[in-house]
């Protein structure tokens, strides 16, 4: 087990690569932006297009009534909330 965390470590300072590109403007936080949103499900549609724009500004947001079709490309751009009769999201919200 020590050798695995050696060469996952970055030759010069020892430190993971994940923690030194975290720690390069002196604060700790997860590099990657986040994709899904799980707690949205249940919530009501405006309350999560709002959650969604202050995790990612600039996305868009595409609200999906139940029973309508939609295209199966994929758009880093877009969040998709499907959503049932009462305007609650029913499925989890993510990135495509």
């Amino acid at each position: 087990m020590a050798e695995e965390s050696k060469e996952s470590r970055h030759p010069q300072d020892g430190k993971a690569p994940v923690q030194q590109m975290a720690e390069q403007d002196g604060f700790k936080m997860n590099a990657s932006p986040k994709e899904a949103w799980p707690d949205l499900v249940g919530l009501d549609a405006a309350e999560a297009e709002k959650r969604i724009k202050n995790d990612r500004p600039g996305i868009r947001i595409q609200v999906v009534p139940p029973d309508h079709f939609v295209t199966m490309d994929f758009d880093v751009g877009r969040v998709r909330l499907y959503i049932d009769s009462s305007d609650k999201i029913a499925k989890l919200p993510r990135i495509g």
